[in-house]
């Protein structure tokens, strides 16, 4: 479910035209008393995220545990019913170059990104093949060094100013069935919802 999920918001960031490179789902990891992103490269290895000087990435990471409930299902032949709650930080890193205004381009450019990310629900519910899926913004920040704070510990890090930090949560919230986890998910509500 989270790779169909980060796929398809990555294509949306892309579109938008101020990240270069966006990466997939990083994990905080620990190494040499050193805490800082890394994404896993499927051969038992993590890569660190480096910041590129010369242009912008962005990256995702789940921001804390995933809740699960059960919801009221009217059909009840399809199964018992979730409420799934997964909560995800989209962490950026973008040249300002081409802003009009530095100031007010980090908090325009993060108004923008949850204009685009949440607009479209009914993709996102067929993506996961779900009945019901949204992406909420629940805030962001662009101060630097709290974000830096809360991605890097013991590293000498030196801010960019030419470049806008920032960090924005989502809750991923997916109403499905039992049968949805083995991408069976009940066609009357995959239709019109």
């Amino acid at each position: 479910m989270l790779s169909e999920v980060i796929e398809y918001l990555n294509v949306q960031l892309a579109d938008t035209g101020y990240i270069n490179d966006v990466l997939c789902l990083a994990e905080r990891i620990e190494r040499e008393g050193k805490i800082y992103p890394a994404i896993y490269n499927n051969k038992n290895e993590y890569i660190s995220i480096n910041l590129d000087p010369n242009g912008s990435l962005s990256y995702w990471r789940k921001n804390g545990d995933v809740n699960i409930s059960e919801e009221d299902n009217q059909t009840l032949s399809c199964g018992i019913q979730y409420k799934t709650t997964i909560p995800l930080k989209l962490i950026g890193f973008v040249k300002k170059e081409n802003a009009h205004n530095t100031s007010t381009f980090s908090d325009t450019m993060c108004q923008n990104l949850i204009a685009v990310l949440t607009t479209n629900s009914a993709v996102l519910k067929g993506v996961l093949k779900a009945k019901k899926a949204t992406l909420i913004a629940s805030g962001y920040s662009t101060d630097v060094k709290k974000i830096l704070g809360e991605e890097y510990d013991n590293i000498d890090f030196e801010v960019r100013y030419s470049h806008a930090y920032f960090s924005i949560d989502f809750n991923l919230v997916v109403i499905t069935n039992s049968n949805c986890y083995q991408n069976f998910c009940d066609q009357i509500y995959t239709i019109g919802e």
